[in-house]
């Protein structure tokens, strides 16, 4: 019997997964994006937000998603908005691996829906493909803050 499912034989260099390892969840860290954070991309739909953050080892860059109560007041709707961010970052986020990444820092975004209407896959994949890419081309002007958390200094052998 003939599969109807196709399997992919390759696996590409990058993974498409969401891990836990890709959210933004320290508290200091948050209040910093939040603060100090540079807009990097806005449109009629949603703002992104970016910054530097210290990391000790090597990490992937975070994502932060937030949709306002006062847009829409139902939590599914909030739910289903955040699902169709989360899954539009998730199929662009190779786009982020062209960043050189700083020594002891990682990337953090924060994507804030700002539509007043539920978002359509469509529109919003095209636009968080536009927004990743300008994170790609000002990559390099984002704010760094080297007092957030105190890194170890290199061990030097003898």
């Amino acid at each position: 019997m003939i599969s109807r499912y196709i399997r992919f034989v390759a696996t590409p260099p990058f993974s498409f997964r969401f891990s836990k390892a890709e959210k933004l969840c320290l508290r200091t860290h948050t209040e910093w994006l939040l603060t100090q954070g540079q807009s990097v991309y806005k449109c009629s739909s949603f703002r992104l937000r970016a910054a530097w953050l210290p990391a000790r080892p090597a990490s992937p860059p975070k994502i932060l998603l937030s949709v306002s109560k006062r847009l829409f007041r139902r939590a599914h709707e909030r739910n289903r908005t955040k699902r169709v961010l989360r899954e539009a970052y998730r199929l662009h986020k190779h786009a982020l691996q062209e960043i050189a990444v700083p020594d002891g820092y990682y990337l953090a975004l924060h994507i804030v829906w700002q539509g007043r209407r539920l978002p359509s896959w469509d529109k919003t994949r095209a636009g968080m493909a536009l927004a990743l890419e300008a994170v790609v081309q000002q990559a390099a002007a984002l704010p760094r803050l080297p007092g957030l958390a105190q890194l170890p200094p290199a061990q030097q052998e003898p």
